[in-house]
């Protein structure tokens, strides 16, 4: 008889943990690892400096010498906004909607300014990318298809003189791009290829840059890079081998970081074959929720 009924309390105890496990569950399978987000409109920071963001980020800015990249989010982990300059190459405001792109404004020194627009169907699968012309109308300058989370799986941008720019992505469950591929007319095709770990840390990336029949007289090139975490998650190396030129490069990290885990500086050293060294610092200023 205490037998069956140990067994019985016991069974309860296990339902009762288990029921309540589930919201807590559910909760990190929808609260995943933020990013700095790419996208729509490409990012300029490499792979490993964008994420993951762990804790309730408010907003994120890293900085490198006078370049600095930032991105702000609500209490759901969705962006809000993403902000990226690099001194004499690009000046950027990106504002959201629900998560997508909306709006993104280009500066070009102090007197010129760019906004893009960004047009979802009622559906929600697919996009325009608009900009003002003349007579206050609006003049389509590329179009594309997102994923049922709102992911963009494609877009073509129209440039001047017949320019093309297509490009198509893959994602794995976690929403992050294993597999991209662009094309833009006369310079022939990129694809890149990324694996991540199960945290949202990049493993790997492999570059593959093949010619197009009516582009310069190039041959395909590949370069790959390997990155390798301590047993706390924290990135102390990278491997980067091309072939066209041929070169072998290794990348030391030493970082600080925050009570969140998240790296606050990152001093990454570049050591070619040759053994020559250069060094670049980083730095990341997280505000939170």
């Amino acid at each position: 008889m205490k037998t069956l009924f140990r067994t019985r309390i016991l069974a309860l105890l296990l339902a009762v943990f288990f029921v309540a496990a589930l919201p807590c569950a559910a909760l990190a399978a929808e609260r995943l690892p933020q990013r700095i987000p790419a996208g729509l409109f490409n990012l300029f920071l490499s792979d490993e400096l964008q994420g993951p963001l762990y804790g309730p980020v408010k907003k994120v800015t890293v900085k490198s010498g006078e370049s600095y990249w930032a991105a702000s989010f609500d209490r759901g982990g969705k962006p809000l906004s993403r902000e990226q300059f690099i001194p004499g190459f690009t000046n950027e405001q990106i504002a959201y909607e629900a998560g997508r792109p909306a709006k993104r404004v280009e500066n070009a020194g102090t007197d010129k300014q760019t906004v893009y627009f960004v047009h979802y169907d009622p559906a929600g699968r697919g996009f325009k990318l608009l900009a003002p012309a003349l007579g206050g109308k609006m003049a389509e300058l590329g179009s594309g298809t997102t994923d049922g989370r709102g992911l963009v799986t494609a877009k073509t941008i129209r440039y001047a003189e017949g320019v093309l720019y297509d490009a198509a992505y893959e994602y794995n469950p976690a929403g992050l791009v294993t597999r991209e591929t662009s094309r833009l007319t006369k310079r022939g095709t990129v694809n890149i290829e990324r694996v991540y770990d199960k945290s949202g840390r990049i493993l790997s990336r492999l570059f593959v840059s093949s010619p197009q029949p009516d582009g310069p007289a190039t041959a395909e090139s590949t370069n790959k890079l390997e990155y390798r975490y301590d047993l706390s998650g924290r990135l102390t190396d990278a491997f980067y081998q091309s072939d066209k030129p041929a070169a072998t490069v290794t990348l030391s990290v030493k970082g600080e970081y925050d009570k969140h885990g998240n790296w606050t500086r990152l001093v990454m050293t570049r050591r070619d074959a040759n053994g020559q060294a250069s060094s670049q610092t980083f730095t990341q200023e997280i505000e939170y929720y």
